[in-house]
Order: C-alpha cells, then structure tokens, then sequence
C-alpha cells in the first residue's frame, strides 16, 4: 500500500525539523535536510505501520502544498506499507517535535 502526506519543514536555531500535520504526533528533527527528511519519512512509516498493526485507521492525506505557511517548506512524502510489518525499535517511533 503507498500513502502520500505532505510534510511542513522548518529551520530552527540548531537544526531543522519536521512535521506531517495529517499524521498528528508525527515529527522528526536532524541537523541537515537530508538528515531530517531520513528521519520523517522512517518515522511517518513506522507510525503508519503501527497503526495498522492496532488495527486502527490510517488517517487521510487532507493537506496540500497551499496550506504551507510563508516560514515553512513542503514537499509530498510518499511511503510503502508493508501489511504485517515488521517489529522494529519503539524508539524509532513518531515523537511530537519539541516546541509543538
């Protein structure tokens, strides 16, 4: 299953970080772009996955790139679920961003 969400990036005083406002609870923080996309997009997959795993309902993609704020970047994450998943580490999961 492929689910699009789009994700808002914002620069802070030491890193960048991100959020995927569909997916409330959904954050990831890193010290580049690169880092931080890595980061959100492992993070936005393993919430997902949990959530269905629970058996709970995945939460609709209702965001486009004009609902961006001026102070913010957007771009579409696109992320591959497996049904069934995996276990990985609790910690790799979703975290509210700090400040949020």
């Amino acid at each position: 299953m492929t689910k699009r969400y789009l994700a808002i990036y914002r620069r802070g005083p030491g890193n960048l970080s991100g959020i995927v406002p569909d997916v409330p609870g959904c954050g990831s923080i890193g010290r580049s772009m690169v880092e931080m996309r890595e980061n959100l997009h492992e993070a936005l997959e393993i919430h997902l996955e949990s959530l269905m795993k629970k058996g709970e309902a995945l939460p609709e993609p209702s965001l486009g790139p004009d609902d961006v704020v001026a102070t913010g970047t957007a771009e579409w994450l696109v992320v591959r679920l497996r049904i069934g998943g995996d276990t990985r580490s609790p910690f790799a999961m979703c975290r509210p961003c700090p400040g949020r």
